[in-house]
C-alpha cells in the first residue's frame, strides 16, 4: 500500500492515538491538540494509550535508551513496545492514521509507530523528543526549547486543552468568595527552580494588597510545592479570608481558570503559566529564588508579548493581556498532516 493510497484510507476515517504516561501535564495538551483537529473532522476518533514503563531502560533519555537496546538486540525502532505495560498488544496494529505524543516517555513510541507503519502513521511530538527530530513528522515545542527543524512548530508556551469538560467543575467553594475573583497558582521546586521559605512570605505580602482591595482569593498547591511552605501558604491565605484546596475531592485548577478576573501564578512552572495566560485575563508572574535559562527565557517571552507581568506590578492601572492560545496554529499544522 502506498502512502498516497493511505492518505485517501485517512481522509475516510481518521484515527488518532494520544500517548502519554498519564501526567496532566502531558495528557491536556496532547489530548487539546487531538480534540482541535477533530473539531474540524468528524470522522476522527481518539483512543488515549496510557504508557507505563516497566523497564528501567525506559527511565532513561530515549536517546540513550534506544542505544542501549539497540547494543542488547532489541532493535532501534521496535523496542518501546516492550518497555511498557501491555505494550505489544496495547500498540498492536492497526496503526492510526496520526499518533500525538507528550513527554519524554512518549517519544520512542511515536517515533516507533512511524517506522513499524512505513511512515503511514504520521507521529507528532511534544516537546523535545531528546532523540533525532527526523523521526518524526512535526514537532511542537516552546521557542525557550530552542529547536530548529523544517519540522519544527515553535510556539511561545504550552499548549491549552479548552474543551468544555476540562474549563469547568465543581464551583461551590469559590462560589462563596467576594468578586472579582484573584486565582493563585502555586507550583514549587524542580530542577528547574527554587522555591524558598522568602518567596513564600513575598508572595503572601503581595496577596494582601488585592485582599484589601476587596478581592476573593482562591489557591491551589502542587504536589511539588515543599511541605512547609504549602504549610505556610494555607496558613496565610486563610488568614487573608481565601480559600485553598486541600486536596480532596475534584480538583478546582479548571474553575480557578475559568472564573478569575486576574491571576497569579509562581514562576517556576511553564504549564501553569501558559494556561492562565490562554484565559486572557490579566495574569501576574510571582518570581521565585531560582529560575533556568530556559524558564528565564520563556517569562521573558511572556513579558515581550504582553501575555503576562511581573507581581510586583500588580498595583498598576488595570491592563487588558494579549491572550495566549498557540493552539489553532498547531492543530492546523497537524490537520494539514492528514488532510
Amino acid at each position: 500500500m502506498t502512502i498516497e493510497s493511505v492518505s485517501l484510507d485517512a481522509k475516510r476515517n481518521a484515527r488518532i492515538w494520544v500517548l502519554t504516561d498519564g501526567r496532566p501535564g502531558n495528557v491536556n495538551p496532547a489530548m487539546g491538540l487531538a480534540e482541535e483537529v477533530a473539531a474540524v473532522r468528524s470522522d476522527v476518533q481518539i483512543e488515549q494509550k496510557l504508557l507505563e514503563p516497566i523497564s528501567p531502560l525506559m527511565r532513561l533519555p530515549p536517546r540513550f535508551a534506544e542505544i542501549a537496546c539497540s547494543l542488547l538486540g532489541a532493535g532501534s525502532h521496535r523496542w518501546p513496545a516492550k518497555g511498557f505495560k501491555d505494550g505489544p498488544a496495547r500498540l498492536a496494529p492497526p496503526y492510526p492514521t496520526l499518533a500525538i505524543g507528550c513527554g519524554r516517555l512518549s517519544a520512542p513510541v511515536t517515533a516507533m509507530l512511524r517506522f513499524l507503519s512505513d511512515g503511514q502513521t504520521r507521529a507528532v511530538q511534544l516537546l523535545n523528543p531528546q532523540m533525532p527530530l527526523n523521526r518524526f513528522d512535526l514537532i511542537v515545542a516552546p521557542r525557550h526549547d530552542r529547536l530548529s527543524g523544517g519540522n519544527v512548530l515553535e510556539t511561545t508556551g504550552w499548549l491549552s486543552r479548552r474543551r468544555a469538560d476540562v474549563v469547568g467543575s465543581d464551583n461551590s467553594a469559590l462560589d462563596r468568595l467576594p468578586r472579582p475573583l484573584l486565582s493563585v497558582l502555586i507550583g514549587g521546586a524542580s530542577k528547574s527552580a527554587r522555591f524558598e521559605s522568602s518567596d513564600a512570605e513575598a508572595l503572601l505580602a503581595q496577596l494582601r494588597t488585592f485582599q484589601q482591595k476587596g478581592w476573593g482569593i482562591a489557591a491551589t498547591l502542587s504536589n511539588r510545592t515543599p511541605a512547609d511552605l504549602g504549610a505556610r501558604l494555607r496558613d496565610g491565605l486563610t488568614e487573608l479570608g481565601g480559600w485553598v484546596w486541600d486536596g480532596t475531592g475534584e480538583n478546582p485548577y479548571p474553575s480557578l481558570l475559568s472564573q478569575a478576573s486576574a491571576l497569579v501564578v509562581t514562576a517556576d512552572s511553564v504549564n501553569m503559566a501558559s494556561e492562565a495566560c490562554a484565559t486572557g485575563q490579566p495574569v501576574y508572574i510571582a518570581p521565585v529564588s531560582r529560575l533556568s535559562p530556559k524558564l528565564t527565557r520563556f517569562h521573558a517571552a511572556l513579558r515581550q508579548g504582553d501575555h503576562a507581568r511581573p507581581l510586583d506590578e500588580a498595583s498598576t492601572a488595570a491592563w487588558r493581556p494579549v491572550k495566549l492560545d498557540d493552539m489553532p496554529r498547531a492543530a492546523a499544522a497537524v490537520a494539514r498532516l492528514i488532510a
